[in-house]
């Protein structure tokens, strides 16, 4: 039996779509996707590390990161560290801040067993 392509077609792109993930903001008529407008993106990273991982470490990784997303032939994108901030992630201050947040209500306790 034959099956037309309009049929096939969603399973044999369903493991590139599952692997897209939309980054955005949610708003109160749904999630606004996140996009650059101007190249090269311009990052900070924190200037504190967390146990095992230097601030110098993340902003190595996050370089990594960039540097292999801009290598995919459909992307368009190129990175440019701005330095290292004491603002927090997330500030809402317009600048891309990644690093390291503290949450202590989120740390694992590890009890003794018996």
């Amino acid at each position: 039996m034959k099956l037309p392509i309009a049929v096939l077609a969603p399973f044999l792109c369903a493991s590139a779509v599952a692997a897209y993930l939309q980054i955005g903001i949610a708003t109160p008529t749904g999630v606004v996707a996140a996009k650059w407008t101007q190249m090269p993106v311009r990052y900070f990273i924190t200037n504190r590390g967390v146990a095992g991982v230097t601030a110098a470490q993340l902003q190595t990784a996050v370089q990594a990161g960039f540097d292999t997303w801009g290598r995919v032939p459909t992307v368009t994108l190129s990175s440019s560290f701005a330095g290292f901030t004491s603002a927090e992630p997330a500030s809402g201050d317009q600048l891309i801040t990644i690093g390291f947040q503290s949450r202590p209500e989120l740390e694992r306790r590890s009890t003794p067993t018996r």
